[in-house]
């Protein structure tokens, strides 16, 4: 039976109607059995495994204490000790380090604020996606100032806009300092202050560019 304490809250679920396989040391998914439809907006969900207390299969380990004190390396033996004392939990939280790193803590609410950390990251990641505004070389006055109007649109509303200043036929192999006045004409256009994250940068479509709003 899948072990309770790796389920998320929001996803409490009747585990006699839910079956789950393990993918690896990591992983596991959880299926509902008895039909198809979404509970709690997820039908699949991954869930990462931590290694804990006497499933910390090494020699030592380097410890970090329950207020986040580098203790340094001691033996497993000695880092459960101290887990048991403090009547928390040895969760091994970087496996990978020479020795491995673990820390004392409450493994409900160490989850719990992994858990919360990914869901900030995610919403933070959606809040970057940038929405761009393409303009040919050749485009005409009309055309550019309709342009310029959206990217002004967008660095209210969202405070970043990215630019895509496409090139065609031979207008790929003109100057460079050619084409950067041409798009220099379009972000003059641009009636919004802002500031350019970096250069121009050169792709296989033309020049593209970031631009911020100046606060």
């Amino acid at each position: 039976m899948l072990p309770t304490s790796l389920l998320k809250k929001e996803h409490i679920l009747n585990l006699s109607t839910h079956s789950w396989i393990r993918l690896d040391r990591s992983s596991i998914l959880l299926i509902s059995t008895r039909s198809c439809q979404f509970i709690h907006n997820v039908i699949v969900t991954s869930i990462q495994h931590v290694r804990i207390n006497n499933q910390i299969r090494v020699s030592e380990v380097r410890l970090i204490g329950k207020d986040g004190e580098n203790i340094g390396v001691v033996s497993i033996e000695e880092a459960r000790k101290k887990a048991a004392e403090a009547e928390l939990d040895l969760i091994e939280v970087s496996p990978k380090a020479q020795p491995p790193v673990a820390r004392i803590a409450d493994y409900g609410k160490y989850q719990y604020q992994k858990e919360k950390e990914a869901r900030e990251s995610g919403k933070k990641q959606k809040n970057v996606d940038l929405k761009a505004v393409r303009v040919g070389f050749n485009a005409s006055p009309h055309d550019m100032e309709l342009r310029a109007k959206k990217a002004n649109e967008l660095l209210l509303s969202a405070g970043r806009v990215q630019i895509d200043f496409i090139l065609k036929g031979r207008a790929k192999y003109l100057d460079r300092n050619f084409i950067q006045s041409r798009l220099h004409v379009f972000l003059a256009l641009i009636t919004i202050p802002f500031r350019k994250t970096s250069e121009p940068k050169k792709g296989p479509r033309g020049l593209t560019l970031v631009l911020e709003k100046e606060s």
